[in-house]
């Protein structure tokens, strides 16, 4: 059992090294090849330092492997799935390729954990595809909804070919001091569930009406039985085991249904605080204390609300109660919440003005949107926020100053 890490996310690097630590198990990092990590990469490790209010722990036995997606993206023009060279031997593409660098790290994912933005999921993925079976595991961690659906529809199509999925959701806060030096600043808790079989295989069935209240709980037996089991689901049971010892970071086994809510509330608390806070220039934390904020923060919550209502109708569901979690009361008092706790935080989107990148509003208000259009219901508040990032991602990528004081304000000049 090996599992692999993609991403420079700070949870992400926090994960690897608890993996390592207390699950006990090889863990290697997908690394950037440039200049600076030439020397890790020649000596095939890497140290992960993690620093908390109390101490620094390190670990020096995290592997890692090169990641360079042009190369990734020249070696599936060479080979094809299986390995085999699909190019005529006498192409100078061929004859000129590095097959040392082309060859280099071919063997099986067992498990992979990814931490990259939602936007570059899909094209990372299917630069590993080759290295992906249907018994591999892969663990998806971002924010924002509807990665999940890409994947299956455009790069794992065939359920046949398909590898297991687990989502998962992460509140601690953590950010990085180096490359490889992560401050875990509060703790918080770690969930994941897994996502359905497509043979089948009912993960959840210990948990089911026909079983005793007070035997109902998730087992590991439901996902893989051992000796005569089939081994297609050797390595997600062993995922499970490892990621269920990573007690320190409050790790804990979801329901689906259950997860798919927590996944639905934090798509809303991030579609409503990373365009507010990224695009007035504040602190999530002074959201909560603004009397306009709050009203938006209504508003949106109300739609939201609305469009899971419309969707469980669809799906000939209850009408969401409050146990829920996904009224329009409860939502509102979340995303509060959520401004509480991170009150010093700069919102990520606004990191991604910084650097002219792609934010992942697709992935927040845009996936509402869409949810909104497919069940009928008016989204006004939530469309205006996607709308206003992106004319300013528009902006940004045409070099227009934010800076009000760069152009002249009508009445100064010759105006004519």
């Amino acid at each position: 059992m090996h599992i692999h890490v993609l991403g420079a996310a700070p949870f992400g690097h926090l994960l690897a090294f608890h993996l390592r630590r207390f699950a006990n198990v090889p863990v290697s990092l997908f690394i950037k090849q440039n200049a600076a990590s030439t020397a890790q990469l020649h000596a095939g490790k890497t140290t992960i330092r993690v620093e908390t209010a109390e101490e620094t722990q390190e670990d020096s036995s995290i592997l890692c492997e090169p990641w360079n997606p042009a190369l990734r993206a020249l070696e599936r023009v060479v080979y094809n799935k299986q390995g085999s060279t699909r190019l005529p031997s006498n192409l100078p593409l061929r004859r000129h390729a590095r097959p040392s660098l082309l060859a280099a790290s071919d063997a099986p994912i067992n498990a992979l954990v990814v931490t990259t933005k939602p936007t570059s999921v899909v094209s990372s993925l299917r630069l590993l595809q080759r290295r992906i079976s249907p018994s591999s595991t892969v663990v998806l961690l971002h924010e924002g909804m509807g990665v999940y659906d890409a994947l299956i529809r455009e790069v794992f199509r065939n359920p046949e070919e398909r590898p297991h999925f687990i989502l998962g959701s992460s509140s601690h806060a953590v950010w990085k001091r180096d490359t490889q030096h992560v401050v875990h600043h509060q703790a918080g808790g770690f969930t994941f569930a897994l996502a359905p079989d497509f043979q089948g295989r009912d993960y959840e069935k210990s948990q089911r009406k026909e079983v005793r209240y007070e035997d109902r709980t998730l087992r590991l037996d439901d996902v893989y039985s051992g000796s005569g089991d089939s081994s297609r689901y050797r390595y997600l049971r062993a995922t499970m085991e490892a990621l269920l010892r990573t007690e320190q970071l409050s790790s804990r086994w979801l329901p689906m249904a259950a997860m798919q809510r927590r996944l639905l509330r934090q798509c809303v608390i991030h579609s409503i605080v990373e365009p507010l806070a990224a695009l007035n220039g504040c602190r999530v934390g002074a959201l909560a204390s603004q009397l306009p904020a709050k009203r938006i923060i209504d508003s949106v919550c109300r739609e939201a609300s609305a469009i899971f209502a419309a969707q469980n109708a669809s799906l000939g569901l209850p009408t969401l109660a409050g146990e829920s979690g996904l009224n329009t009361k409860t939502l509102s008092s979340e995303v509060l919440r959520y401004c509480e706790r991170y009150a010093g935080t700069r919102p990520q989107m606004a990191f991604h003005f910084d650097t002219g990148t792609l934010s992942d509003v697709d992935y927040l208000n845009g996936y509402l949107q869409t949810l909104g259009v497919q069940y009928n219901v008016p989204t006004p508040n939530i469309s205006m926020l996607y709308q206003m990032v992106k004319l300013r991602h528009a902006l940004l990528q045409r070099g227009q100053s934010m800076n009000p004081a760069a152009r002249p304000t009508f009445g100064q000049g010759n105006w004519e």
